[in-house]
């Protein structure tokens, strides 16, 4: 008997023991605090939904439109001007081709050819080529040299179809152009004034090349502008010994030459 009451009085301290706050626990919560904590973090609970929603909904209104559709952002268009300006800027005017290139006589060991490097005619720009002549021969002297004694040089340029001039292209920043067009601002009627210099013939290595370009014109002497057409240009080539003299005759000579075509572009 004495036995199973102590074994009872040892349970009963074990259980309170184990409820039981201890001598640093403070006082039990009352059912007030414990509501109030409840409410206090289900509010800040709905306050932080609120912020994301309304970061959300300020995103969505600034990439979205009413209906719901992505918008772009803000694209600065041309005017009317400004395109119809560069419509007319790279406009093609004409169209230039290659016909025929005459052949140099084997016998004379030289060697000229060229080459349309732009074949379009716009208001940048104008139809542009290449002239190279190389010696296949010995050392000599050659009526072709560089620049301003060029083949094709001040009247050399002119077309014998009236309508075109070739120019080199450092002296064309001397001439006014008649607004877009590739032409003297000039009157018709008014004289073409030309350069007076001599030229020297060119002493040329064996192998040696000298290449030389031209830009096509229009002759403001003739009427019409680039008329549509076939136009030829030759000059005369002199060939002589490396040591002659300036007034020495040539040992050989010959004409060279070479025909453009001028074309309206198709519409």
């Amino acid at each position: 008997m004495k036995r199973r009451r102590f074994l009872a009085a040892v349970g009963t301290a074990f259980a309170a023991g184990c409820v039981s706050r201890g001598p640093d626990a403070g006082a039990e919560p009352t059912d007030r605090e414990s509501e109030n904590r409840t409410h206090d973090e289900s509010t800040a609970r709905a306050g932080d939904r609120a912020t994301t929603l309304a970061e959300t909904t300020y995103v969505e209104a600034n990439t979205t439109s009413n209906d719901g559709t992505p918008t772009e952002e803000p694209t600065q268009s041309k005017t009317a001007a400004e395109t119809t300006g560069e419509r007319e800027e790279s406009a093609i005017q004409r169209r230039v081709s290659l016909a025929n290139v005459d052949d140099v006589p084997e016998k004379y060991q030289l060697s000229i050819d060229v080459k349309l490097l732009e074949s379009t005619v716009t208001a940048e720009h104008t139809a542009r080529l290449r002239v190279t002549t190389t010696n296949e021969g010995p050392k000599r002297k050659i009526s072709i040299a560089e620049d301003k004694c060029s083949l094709f040089n001040r009247m050399g340029g002119l077309s014998e179809q009236p309508g075109l001039i070739l120019h080199r292209p450092s002296s064309t920043q001397w001439i006014d152009r008649a607004g877009n067009r590739w032409v003297r601002n000039r009157p018709s009627d008014e004289p073409r004034v030309i350069a007076a210099y001599g030229c020297m013939n060119r002493v040329y290595s064996t192998g040696e090349s000298v290449v030389n370009q031209y830009l096509v014109w229009d002759d403001y002497q003739v009427d019409g502008y680039l008329s549509p057409g076939t136009y030829r240009f030759a000059e005369p080539v002199q060939i002589k010994p490396p040591n002659a003299g300036f007034e020495a005759e040539p040992t050989a000579e010959f004409t060279w030459g070479f025909s453009l075509i001028v074309e309206k572009p198709q519409s």
